[in-house]
């Protein structure tokens, strides 16, 4: 039979046996995918001709590596969205 569906109530909302359920994966993937661009924008932190002192790039490194277990860090079911996930701070240098 014919059924038709309320709007998506969000972009992690998937259909899911005659109702919109919550997509655990489809947030871990977005947060995957914020990680990844706030990696990128610090890479140029660690190369070896970059402008940091070394205590800099040490925390560049400790940042980076917090952004990098972020998703096995923390627990999904806790956060709603993207912008509500416990992002590790970023040093000054690179706020």
């Amino acid at each position: 039979a014919w059924q038709s569906r309320l709007e998506r109530p969000n972009k992690h909302a998937v259909w899911n046996s005659g109702a919109w359920t919550w997509s655990d994966a489809a947030l871990l993937e977005d947060i995957r995918a914020e990680r990844n661009i706030r990696l990128n924008q610090c890479d140029w932190t660690l190369v070896t001709d970059s402008p940091l002192t070394d205590s800099q790039k040490t925390e560049a490194a400790t940042y980076r590596t917090a952004l990098r277990r972020l998703t096995s860090s923390i627990t999904i079911a806790e956060i709603d969205s993207v912008a509500n996930t416990p992002w590790p701070t970023p040093p000054s240098f690179l706020a």
